[in-house]
C-alpha cells in the first residue's frame, strides 16, 4: 500500500483521482499548494494548467481559485467515466464495460435487501468482473447479457420485489423469510 501525505489528519488524495473535497471554495492556491494538497508533483500541476484549469491573471505566483479548480476538476473526473448500460459490467483488465460469458454469469443476494449481485467473466480477456445491481432490474439484465430462453431458466422462482408484501412485521422485526430465506427474526 502507498504512503500518503496527511495534513491535519485529513487523507491528502490518491494518485488516480483527486479528493476535491480538500479544496476550499473560497480560498486560492498556488501551484505549489495545489500539488501538495493532492500529493502530486508540482510539474502534474503545470499540466494541468496547460489543460485548461484556470489561472487568476496578473498574480504572481500564479493563483488557482479554490471553486474553479474544483469545478476543472469534476468535469475532468466526469469525462473519464465509463457507464455500464443495461446487460454490462466492467472489466477491470480491459478498462471496457463488456459484456460478460453467457455461461459464466452467477447472480447472488446483496447486504442490501433491493440489490443483486452479478458475477460473470469477461468474454475477451476471461477476467471476473461482478456489480450490484437493483433486484427489479434483474430479469432485463439477465436477458440482455444471456439471452431470452437462458435468462427464463436463471428466473425460475424470481419474485419482483415491487409485488412483494411490507419488509416489515410482526412488531418491527424484519421478516428473513421474505428476503433471505433464513428462519430467524431480529429485534
Amino acid at each position: 500500500m502507498t504512503q500518503r501525505k496527511r495534513e491535519g489528519g485529513v487523507d491528502m488524495g490518491n494518485k488516480k483521482k483527486p479528493n476535491v473535497s480538500l479544496i476550499h471554495t473560497s480560498r486560492t492556491y498556488t501551484l505549489k499548494e495545489v500539488a501538495e494538497r493532492f500529493n502530486r508533483d508540482v510539474a502534474t500541476v503545470r499540466n494541468w494548467v496547460k489543460e485548461g484549469l484556470p489561472v487568476l491573471q496578473g498574480t504572481t505566483p500564479r493563483l488557482i481559485d479554490g471553486a474553479e479548480l474544483k469545478v476543472w476538476l469534476k468535469a475532468r473526473q466526469a469525462k473519464r467515466k465509463r457507464p455500464c448500460g443495461l446487460g454490462k459490467l466492467y472489466c477491470c483488465k480491459c478498462c471496457e464495460p463488456r459484456l460478460p460469458d453467457p455461461s459464466t454469469v452467477e447472480t447472488e443476494g446483496a447486504v442490501i435487501a433491493a440489490t443483486t449481485l452479478i458475477r460473470g467473466k469477461c468474454q475477451v480477456c476471461g477476467t471476473s468482473m461482478h456489480q450490484a445491481r437493483k433486484t427489479v432490474d434483474l430479469p432485463e439484465i439477465l436477458r440482455e447479457m444471456m439471452g431470452k430462453a437462458k435468462a427464463e431458466r436463471n428466473l425460475e422462482g424470481y419474485r419482483d420485489p415491487g409485488a412483494n408484501p411490507p419488509l416489515w412485521s410482526e412488531q418491527g422485526a424484519f421478516d428473513f423469510d421474505q428476503y433471505e430465506g433464513g428462519k430467524e427474526r431480529v429485534h
